[in-house]
């Protein structure tokens, strides 16, 4: 199993730049030919189902199988993830960018911090980008911010990819749906719709515990493999 740091997350690096889901498929893409592994299964939880899932519709010839663990999705999802960027956005339009590596510094994610922003991070923990970001110009992150959380989180549905491109992806995707204001039980079903060799586990959260999402995991694997 190899479990990686999605950039600007853990121990991996970023670059300041427009946030989309094919960038992210990029960086996983580029660690398997890195590790000379040909395809794998590719495994997601919250938001990282929408990072595989655009990982499937980008690349079928790497990916053995989806497994989509409470998918993000919901009007609620939507609009809370829209505006973590706008707060941001918003504080960093008044404070400028020095107010940003300031209120970085506090040590909190963006989830945990929105006006800190989505590198708060590796502003926080690397001096050098620190100061890479203070030196870009203020109106051009403004307008990456923008793009980026538009772009992000642009429907009601699980992001990820296009409907059109879901319904494209052969590989058998295993859906284990979730329950609450991120994981919307809709943005599993909307999965369930449009995945053609999709096995949707009818349980819901109070029903799944460690070991049998484990099990069913693993079913699944061995039934595709």
């Amino acid at each position: 199993m190899i479990l990686y740091d999605r950039r600007e997350c853990g121990r991996s690096g970023g670059r300041v730049e427009r946030l989309s889901w094919a960038g992210f498929t990029q960086h996983g893409i580029a660690l398997l030919d890195h590790l000379k592994i040909d395809a794998a299964w590719i495994m997601g939880g919250c938001m990282g189902c929408s990072v595989a899932l655009a990982f499937g519709a980008h690349y079928p010839q790497a990916s053995r199988g989806l497994l989509l663990h409470w998918p993000v999705g919901g009007y609620r999802w939507k609009v809370n993830s829209q505006a973590r960027f706008m707060r941001h956005y918003e504080f960093a339009k008044q404070n400028g960018l020095k107010g940003v590596v300031e209120r970085a510094r506090g040590g909190k994610s963006f989830w945990m911090d929105p006006e800190a922003g989505p590198w708060a991070g590796m502003i926080a923990g690397e001096a050098g980008f620190a100061k890479r970001f203070l030196a870009q110009d203020l109106e051009r992150y403004l307008g990456m911010i923008i793009t980026s959380g538009r772009t992000l989180f642009d429907r009601d549905t699980a992001p990820g990819a296009e409907p059109e491109e879901v319904m494209g992806i052969k590989a058998p995707s295993l859906i284990i749906p979730g329950d609450d204001q991120s994981h919307a039980t809709s943005g599993a079903h909307y999965m369930r719709e449009l995945l053609p060799n999709a096995d949707f586990w009818n349980v819901m959260p109070p029903g799944q515990t460690t070991q049998t999402v484990v099990d069913r995991i693993l079913e699944f694997c061995r039934k595709h493999d």
